[in-house]
């Protein structure tokens, strides 16, 4: 989902606009939001029941706040989204760099959350 995201978002950026592009950039975008959330609830609700297990948990700390800030990531870049209404405002370049921005970074730091956990058992 990242990559598919990431390709649309990129497009757009560089200018290969169309409606049906955007349709899908944003439905992508809300299927991350909507498995981020699903994450959190489920994720939260491990790191509860294991709170008590001292075996790994810094690193399941440490994944579940990169997690948790990736999610609220996620949330700031749809609230961020450029609106194309009247050929986009004044400050559409600049609204559609931070969009962006908040993006990437999200999907790194949900990335190295996942790698952590991900490679914890090898």
């Amino acid at each position: 989902m990242f990559a598919t995201e990431f390709a649309l978002g990129q497009s757009l950026y560089n200018g290969n606009d169309d409606d049906g592009k955007r349709g899908l950039h944003g439905a992508v975008g809300a299927g991350i939001v909507g498995l981020f959330g699903v994450n959190t609830v489920t994720g939260v609700w491990n790191l509860l029941e294991a709170r008590q297990d001292p075996a790994g948990k810094s690193l399941r700390t440490t994944h579940g706040v990169l997690m948790l800030a990736a999610n609220a990531g996620f949330v700031a870049a749809a609230a961020t989204a450029p609106h194309h209404e009247h050929g986009g405002g004044p400050n559409f370049g600049n609204d559609r760099s931070t969009h962006r921005n908040i993006a990437i970074a999200s999907i790194g730091v949900g990335t190295a959350g996942y790698l952590i956990m991900l490679l914890r058992h090898h």
